[in-house]
């Protein structure tokens, strides 16, 4: 019989986000899960943690944060496609905030089209 080892962990909620974030490094997680887990520690009713406490705990910069803060508001459908990596996170934060209403069928026909918007073939928005 294989025995586990299972320690309870002891802290906040924001702590135990942290934690998990932190320990998923060696199995890396989508930048969509990054950036909900870093709303929910943001946004944490028992220990909300700002902006530059949650770059300097991930290594990252401050706008790098605030991009991941604005995933969260993403349409579902956005996200999805981030996660499938059919476009960069950074490229869908560019289109939804140029067209709100309907960027998920943007991107999706910039997909079909081009493939991939990334910085090395950007696609600055539709033809019409």
């Amino acid at each position: 019989m294989i025995k586990i080892r299972v320690d309870e962990f002891r802290g906040s909620d924001s702590k135990a986000e942290l934690f998990n974030l932190k320990g998923n490094d060696q199995l890396p997680v989508s930048i969509v899960a990054q950036a909900e887990s870093m709303y929910r520690m943001h946004n944490s009713a028992e220990e909300p943690m700002s902006i530059e406490e949650l770059a300097a705990d991930r290594k990252v910069s401050v706008t790098h944060v605030r991009k991941l803060l604005k995933v969260h508001t993403a349409p579902e459908a956005l996200k999805g496609l981030i996660v499938k990596g059919v476009v960069a996170y950074y490229a869908a934060l560019d289109v939804m905030e140029k067209y709100p209403d309907n960027c998920v069928a943007i991107i999706q026909e910039a997909f079909d089209k081009f493939g991939k918007a990334t910085d090395k073939n950007h696609w600055s928005g539709p033809s019409c």
